[in-house]
């Protein structure tokens, strides 16, 4: 039943809200035509995100510039009703050419909340997107970038700035950074795929004392054990990639005193329930999370198994859930299909390998967002 101390505009925002995400834009454009008492709350629907996407950098040999005309464009309707700004908290930006970082650098951003970058920077955008990423409503920073990552700009970011991922495919030795200028802006939340360079520009430029998520993608890089000790002390929610390389034996989550969710993207190993194993014994551990495990039962895993059990119901006393996870295009596969002709066959799957887990209601397997138990 929709909060009884809504207003009337309140209230029609929240039931436009509930249109499908698949024609979401159109309809809400649609929407907005019917009458004025609808045109706001529609309006902030279809500007709550504004992306920039092309699927190609390039177009016959010659980098195009088809996203400056769209930025251009959407800066004459800013222009023009200068009210939609305020709705405009998510801003993507995805093989975007100089002219779209241009034309979008020179709009007086309000609320702007979220900046998401992707793919090739050109070096010429690289002013405009100092500038952009120096918002002072700007909350959330996303940059993932082929090639050298503009790593050097991050000293301008807004000390708002709480949210910081940083994604590079491939990196030399970044540039020197300029000073940062105190305060630095402090990061609650981390996400980062990088090396040593990298760990030191991101201490230098940002205050990690009150981290409460930490993801890290890829393997281990010099000196992280030490980065752990000296900022996982706040985390909460730590996600780590592929443990199953070796290169993470020496990991101790005895660095996350804090942590209460654990999620790894891999299937269960043994080096799993070791790192597990690690934990102190007064820990607040509340939720593990894994992707499922896909192969024919044997003696193996079911060893693993056993072996995480003991550990979650010796070691983590405080657990409430314990998570497995399969993306559903894989389970649409045929070799997938063949060892499990029903997402009900995955679940009873799980339900054998984790008998106590299920006993004691902890075992939960999801495919996507569709939880199966």
């Amino acid at each position: 039943m929709p909060d009884p101390s809504l207003s009337v505009p309140e209230l029609w925002e929240q039931i436009i809200g509930f249109l499908p995400t698949s024609s979401k834009c159109a309809d809400l454009k649609a929407v907005a035509l019917v009458c004025r008492s609808f045109t706001s709350p529609a309006q902030r629907g279809v500007f709550h995100t504004v992306s920039f996407v092309t699927g190609n950098r390039w177009l016959n040999g010659r980098q195009h510039d088809e996203l400056a005309e769209s930025a251009r464009r959407f800066a004459d309707i800013i222009e023009s009703s200068p009210h939609i700004l305020s709705y405009v908290y998510h801003l993507r930006l995805h093989n975007a050419d100089p002219g779209c970082y241009h034309a979008l650098a020179a709009i007086p951003w309000s609320h702007l909340r979220q900046l998401y970058v992707q793919y090739p920077l050109p070096p010429e955008a690289k002013p405009d997107l100092t500038r952009l990423i120096g918002l002072p409503s700007l909350r959330e920073l996303d940059i993932r970038t082929w090639g050298d990552h503009p790593i050097d700009i991050l000293s301008s970011c807004s000390t708002s700035l709480e949210t910081l991922t940083i994604a590079p495919e491939y990196q030399s030795k970044p540039p020197e950074a300029p000073p940062r200028s105190y305060p630095r802006p402090k990061i609650l939340d981390l996400k980062m795929n990088g090396t040593k360079p990298f760990i030191g520009y991101i201490t230098d430029l940002f205050d990690l004392t009150s981290l409460k998520t930490l993801e890290w993608w890829g393997l281990p890089c010099p000196d992280l054990d030490r980065f752990f000790l000296e900022y996982g002390q706040t985390v909460e929610t730590l996600n780590l990639s592929d443990l199953r390389d070796a290169a993470w034996d020496n990991l101790s989550l005895s660095y996350f005193p804090s942590v209460t969710s654990i999620c790894t993207l891999s299937k269960i190993t043994r080096r799993h329930n070791k790192i597990l194993d690690t934990l102190p014994l007064d820990n607040r551990v509340l939720r593990l999370s894994f992707y499922a495990e896909r192969r024919t039962p044997n003696e193996e895993i079911q060893d693993i198994a056993r072996d995480l059990e003991e550990v979650v119901l010796t070691r983590l006393m405080a657990v409430r859930s314990v998570e497995f996870t399969i993306r559903s295009d894989e389970f649409a596969s045929e070799a997938m299909r063949s060892l499990f002709p029903t997402q009900r066959s995955l679940v009873d799957r799980h339900r054998e390998l984790f008998p106590r887990l299920r006993e004691r209601k902890l075992l939960s397997v999801c495919i996507e967002d569709l939880k199966l138990e």
